[in-house]
């Protein structure tokens, strides 16, 4: 899938809110990413014997300790046994004896223990365990580790991409992974892609434009975990990720550059308070920066309009929204207009919610009465209430009347919102709309314009079959110093 289906980057309307278990497969196997020492590995004692290698021991009261290291003499003895069992076992203490050891002439009998079993160990369990040992020493290794990571067995594999992970700067370590990113053993590939996009991301600036062009890659969630290491890097990449969106062959590249470029130059706003105060809702993730970084306003907002991916163009109309700048209006109103893709003209009237000032005033109203799509006019309507502007209403009112009850339902929000006045005869004649939703909404906007005409129909709407449009009525009559009940209702009650 493309990267917004896999990461969930979602601007709710109280603002950004990064949500990055943004369903990214391939998270779920234990990763590099994780694991504090990928070398190290827990085996049962065989025999009876003691648990192996960097194993930690509770203590009452106190953090955990590591126990001291297993005896050389025993470990190799174990690790040259003929029997698979205590063989394994051995393993286990060769791996925990060089990863912590310094005595040299320990080292490289382990070493050479170490090297024989990842690349002929009689089980895929020997050779894994021996090759995540290896990995406690990557660079001494590597010629080793990059053979096994040939090894037929998918396990032993996996323990290889380990290993390559805590390698040094190494291009033949890189191209390796790359090569396994394309493994037809899944969570080979998944694997492969941890360790990869986390080398990158270890390397500061100079692992963006690696980053960036795994955006382009969707296998293994490759493009997925690039853009979360970029959003850790941060602004820094905002330039090669503005290169990128504006010149990339790659249209699932140009996507996640712009889906990115939107989270890291996004910032609150004061639209972003206002939706929040309305709704009574606070900010649980705020975001990292608290002013928008406008710098690709301009390549955004030219790929909204020229890019021939639509998928492209519904991340950069989204991006748009979330820099919150009135300098965007124009080509929004523009992608509103005229944007074949429904789902682009979608992002662009929910982005405009977002943006303030009145540019694209015109084309929302039209979006609000004759766009075909149904969700475009529901947005549409909310960002004509949100625009503040008076001559948003007739368009509000008109969206009274619409086939789509949400469309109704929202109109009636932003015409009590605005407590338009002249709205009271479109509201009330939505007490009789089939939809208990609309009828509701409707009866809330009418309590809003505290307008003594709207009596009549109110004490009518406390007759209503729902309790939730009954009471409503009820509030709003006592809320102008009417006390009618019905006795229907009280039974109700």
């Amino acid at each position: 899938m493309v990267l917004t289906k896999r990461i969930g980057i979602v601007l709710v309307a109280v603002g950004l809110v990064v949500v990055l278990a943004l369903g990214l497969r391939g998270l779920s196997a234990p990763s590099a990413w994780a694991q504090g020492q990928p070398g190290s590995t827990e085996k049962a004692s065989p025999q009876g014997k003691g648990a192996g290698g960097g194993a930690k021991v509770i203590s009452p009261g106190g953090p955990p300790e590591t126990p001291p290291l297993p005896p050389a003499k025993e470990a190799f003895e174990n690790a040259r046994s003929s029997d698979p069992a205590a063989r394994a076992y051995g393993l286990t203490q060769v791996s925990t004896l060089y990863a912590a050891s310094r005595d040299e002439a320990v080292l490289k009998e382990a070493e050479r223990i170490l090297r024989e079993a990842a690349l002929h160990g009689q089980t895929a369990t020997m050779r894994q365990t021996a090759v995540q040992g290896l990995g406690n020493k990557a660079d001494r290794n590597l010629e080793v580790i990059l053979r096994v990571s040939y090894d037929p067995d998918p396990e032993v594999q996996k323990g290889a991409v380990q290993a390559l992970g805590n390698a040094g700067l190494s291009a033949a370590a890189d191209r390796r992974l790359e090569q396994l990113m394309a493994s037809a053993d899944t969570t080979v590939a998944a694997a492969a892609v941890d360790v990869l996009m986390q080398r990158h991301a270890n390397r500061g600036a100079e692992g963006a434009g690696p980053l960036i062009v795994a955006l382009g890659i969707e296998r293994g969630d490759a493009n997925g975990k690039a853009a979360l290491a970029l959003l850790r890097l941060g602004r820094p990449a905002v330039p090669a990720l503005m290169a990128a969106l504006s010149s990339s062959p790659n249209a699932v590249q140009r996507h996640g550059a712009a889906v990115v470029l939107g989270l890291l130059c996004g910032g609150k706003s004061e639209r972003q308070a206002a939706l929040a105060e309305y709704g009574k809702a606070e900010h649980v993730l705020q975001p990292r920066f608290s002013d928008p970084d406008l710098r690709p306003l301009a390549v955004l907002q030219d790929r909204l309009l020229r890019d021939p991916s639509a998928l492209v163009r519904e991340a950069c109309a989204q991006a748009l929204g979330y820099l919150g700048s009135p300098a965007a209006g124009k080509a929004l109103a523009q992608a509103l207009l005229r944007d074949p893709a429904p789902e682009v003209r979608v992002r662009a009237t929910s982005a405009l919610i977002m943006i303030p000032g009145t540019t694209a005033l015109e084309a929302l109203k039209s979006a609000a009465q004759f766009d075909k799509y149904p969700r475009v006019r529901r947005f549409a309507v909310e960002a004509l209430g949100w625009s503040e502007d008076p001559r948003a209403a007739d368009a509000l009112m008109a969206a009274t009347r619409d086939p789509d009850e949400e469309v109704r339902r929202l109109a009636c929000v932003q015409l009590g919102r605005l407590k338009v006045q002249a709205a009271l005869p479109a509201l009330t004649a939505l007490f009789e709309d089939p939809s208990e939703d609309v009828r509701w909404a409707a009866v809330m906007a009418v309590d809003k314009l505290r307008n003594r005409d709207a009596v009549p129909a109110l004490v009518r709407a406390v007759q209503d079959s729902s309790v939730l449009v009954s009471h409503a009525a009820e509030t709003a009559l006592q809320k102008l110093g009417e006390v009618r009940r019905a006795d229907s209702h009280l039974r109700q009650g």
